[in-house]
């Protein structure tokens, strides 16, 4: 008797390539003109399915007990807001980070386990993938209109930045080159790292962040330095050094034989840009701007600490986008306290339960510490691809804890 078998689905390969196109439709969620939806709610639909058909929904709300009822109690808060003043922004928003992050990377990291992927290398994947495509779009002004011509973006704001927003991706000028950036940081989560990894991957990763936006170096830097304080051998610097002067003769290479001249001028501006503020050169203007025009807070004391309902970033004037003035205005200090408590509970978990000196805890306390940093930049704590990597990983490292103690090979 015949039986019918899904025999595509059964091989590796297929699964792998699977989880590989969900990963990028969630962290970086393109969404297509042609496409009533982004991509990110593609996964959502799957991860919905998938978690229901496994029967894990209980499974799910004992790991995000805390995390569902903050995120009732800024329902609450938020709903209050929408009745009063018809502010339905940020209700909105956070309405559907629940399902978009929590669900999505819930059902992202069983499907790995079960199918016996590599996650962390499946993310890896992603990253070079995407660091690729945005270095290709730098490259080449026909295929840059063509994904702009796909992807419903808008496209007056990117013009504003000729030499910057070259991706497959969302929110290219702020949080997509932050994702990129914790790929990089997997590069070099092993002490067994090869000298010729580095010199591949190093270069696109570099160029394909300092071609959208700066804010990535907040993680590199972050990284960097939790990494050497926790580690610090003379052996680790020797190698550091190895990678920094192979990347530094991979360049000089490429700009004395005339290779991406105007490409690698605008790169290096974002070198240029930690040196000009390191010895307090033009971007201290820049800086004094934000610090200065951009943060102003309620006027009185309860509105300070429970909002007023204003959306700073659009419905008065002075603007700001700073992330805190933007969450203290319109909910107060109790507001951004449940923002914080919501995002930050498994990462501070993972802090307190994991081992010094793994790259797990390592990158808790980068995502702990330079999205604090982040949030005066803009929102940060929202759905966008360096939340949706960061969530993951977050995640992933709680729920695999006691195999990155044990410093055994992850599932």
């Amino acid at each position: 008797m015949l039986t019918l078998r899904m025999l595509p689905f059964k091989s590796n390969i297929t699964k792998q390539f699977f989880l590989f196109l969900a990963l990028y439709l969630y962290i970086f969620s393109p969404s297509f003109i042609l496409s009533p939806v982004a991509g990110s709610r593609l996964v959502l639909i799957f991860s919905i399915l998938y978690i229901s058909y496994k029967k894990e929904w209980g499974w799910f709300f004992g790991l995000y007990r805390i995390e569902v009822l903050v995120w009732i109690a800024l329902l609450l808060h938020s709903l209050f807001f929408l009745i009063l003043y018809n502010e339905a922004v940020f209700f909105i928003r956070y309405w559907i980070i629940i399902f978009e992050i929590y669900v999505c990377c819930f059902a992202l990291i069983r499907f790995a386990k079960f199918n016996e992927i590599d996650l962390l290398q499946s993310i890896f994947n992603i990253c070079v993938f995407s660091s690729f495509v945005s270095v290709l779009a730098f490259l080449n002004p026909s295929f840059h209109d063509f994904l702009y011509s796909i992807l419903k973006i808008d496209s007056t704001s990117y013009m504003q930045f000729e030499d910057r927003g070259f991706g497959f991706a969302n929110d290219l000028l702020f949080t997509y080159p932050i994702a990129l950036a914790v790929g990089l940081c997997i590069l070099f989560r092993t002490d067994k790292l090869k000298i010729i990894h580095a010199i591949i991957f190093l270069p696109i990763f570099l160029l394909a962040i300092s071609i959208n936006a700066r804010t990535a170096l907040v993680v590199m830097l972050s990284y960097l330095l939790i990494y050497l304080f926790s580690r610090f051998t003379l052996k680790i610097l020797l190698k550091i050094c190895i990678y920094i002067t192979a990347f530094i003769l991979l360049m000089f290479g490429f700009y004395n034989y005339g290779f991406f001249t105007k490409q690698l001028e605008f790169a290096s501006l974002m070198f240029v840009w930690i040196y000009n503020f390191l010895i307090g050169g033009s971007n201290i203007g820049h800086f004094a701007l934000l610090f200065g025009d951009f943060i102003f807070w309620p006027n009185d004391i309860t509105s300070f600490f429970f909002g007023s309902g204003i959306d700073v970033f659009q419905d008065v004037y002075p603007r700001s986008d700073v992330g805190y003035v933007i969450q203290i205005n319109y909910g107060g200090v109790l507001y951004l306290s449940l923002i914080l408590l919501m995002f930050f509970y498994k990462c501070v978990n993972n802090i307190c339960l994991l081992r010094k000196k793994t790259f797990a805890r390592d990158i808790s306390l980068v995502f702990l510490l330079s999205s604090l940093l982040i949030n005066f930049k803009g929102y940060f704590f929202t759905f966008n691809p360096a939340i949706s990597i960061f969530s993951l990983l977050m995640l992933y490292f709680y729920m695999n804890r006691s195999s990155f103690n044990k410093n055994v090979k992850r599932v």
